[in-house]
């Protein structure tokens, strides 16, 4: 199971255990079929458009969009596609690594694995809180 945070991993674990107490009591299809409509009803409402993501981001790094997307490689564009690379990623687990470097103009996915791991090593060493709390505050 791959969490992002703490949170994720106790509401995963409070999930589950809801889920196999009503498989005890109902239906295993019908429990499944329920879970995947509720889901997917949730994840519809709740998710970021990739845009809105991308124009968060350039907003909490006082650049514009087409800047941060531009083939310019300096330090500052650099960190800015790193974290829209991460939060895209893990705001929107469903978009493939392909299609998060073509909305950042970048060349392929290995780009994006390589911006993932860069921004998650930054996030480690406690770097970029103001900038995530900024993309927080403008996805909410």
């Amino acid at each position: 199971m791959t969490t992002y945070h703490r949170s994720t991993g106790l509401a995963t674990t409070a999930l589950r255990t809801h889920v196999e107490g009503l498989l005890q009591k109902y239906e295993p299809f019908a429990v499944l079929a329920a879970l995947r409509e509720v889901t997917t009803e949730v994840y519809e409402e709740h998710r970021s458009p990739v845009q809105a993501i991308v124009d968060a981001v350039a907003e909490a790094h006082n650049m514009p969009v087409r800047a941060m997307l531009a083939k310019g490689r300096t330090a500052l564009l650099s960190q800015a596609r790193h974290h829209a690379a991460w939060e895209i990623r893990r705001r929107r687990p469903d978009v493939p690594l392909v299609k998060i470097a073509a909305w950042l103009n970048r060349t392929d996915h290995t780009t994006i694995i390589h911006s993932l791991g860069a921004f998650q090593r930054a996030v480690n060493a406690g770097q970029y809180e103001a900038e995530r709390a900024h993309v927080e505050r403008a996805l909410a």
